[in-house]
């Protein structure tokens, strides 16, 4: 192969490489519509889309600062305290942000 040709060495062969990522690409589009059905459908409760892993409820803010390039990095924590892995938001993530009425949820300010 040459250098401006780069080649891809797959057990099987190229066959097998499109029939492993034919399956793969209908596991996905399967997942992805059985998400999509759960989240329009009339189960689509908060606790139902919990239960089914698609949302984390009852998060509390517990640290802010700001990271590079001037974002904001939030430390968000479960009921029981656990602060929660590092990830991020991405478009098209939905997100419901609620005050609770502790501290700084008063609508004073400058």
């Amino acid at each position: 192969a040459s250098p401006t040709s780069p080649t891809m060495e797959y057990p099987g062969g190229l066959d097998a490489f499109v029939t492993t990522h034919l399956a793969l690409l209908a596991t996905e589009r399967d997942s992805e519509i059985a998400e999509t059905h759960l989240a329009s459908s009339d189960a689509s409760t908060l606790a139902a889309l919990a239960a089914a892993g698609y949302a984390i409820t009852r998060l509390a803010l517990g640290d802010t600062r700001t990271g590079l390039a001037a974002r904001t990095i939030l430390e968000l924590h479960t009921r029981g305290g656990r602060v929660l892995a590092p990830g991020k938001l991405t478009p098209g993530d939905i997100v419901a942000v609620q005050a609770t009425g502790g501290a700084g949820s008063g609508g004073g300010g400058a």
